[in-house]
């Protein structure tokens, strides 16, 4: 059965890393049950119990047949910082929504929130 449901997925361009979550939505969908995307069966919410295993057993497959490639980087950009005569490589994670980004050579242990785009502080040696 999986292997029919990722042969399927493969012709619909579903990429790697998330074919175990369109597979899960695949059974959920041909079997109408409610299924858990994995976590702790202790703090599921007792209709997703039942199906516990069968989510485990998903992702075992998957993690059997593709192992590292259903890793995906979360961080797709990169850059080079120049900070007191140092390169850094900075890694941009995926963001959405707005960013204010700040470079500093100071610790800020507490940027502060407020209203408005977050910030993200890279400090000399923390990158």
């Amino acid at each position: 059965m999986m292997a029919q449901i990722d042969l399927k997925l493969i012709n619909e361009g579903v990429d790697i890393p998330w074919r175990p979550m369109f597979a899960m939505r695949e059974v959920s969908m041909t079997y109408n049950l409610s299924m858990p995307f994995g976590g702790d069966a202790v703090r599921m919410p007792p209709e997703l119990h039942e199906n516990a295993a069968l989510s485990e057993a998903i992702h075992k497959w998957y993690e059997d047949n593709y192992g590292d490639l259903l890793k995906e980087d979360l961080c797709p950009g990169r850059m080079v910082l120049l900070l007191d005569g140092d390169l850094y490589v900075l890694r941009v994670p995926r963001i959405f929504g707005s960013v204010k980004f700040v470079l500093t050579r100071q610790w800020l242990p507490n940027p502060g929130i407020g209203r408005g785009p977050a910030t993200w502080v890279v400090s000399r040696g923390v990158v």
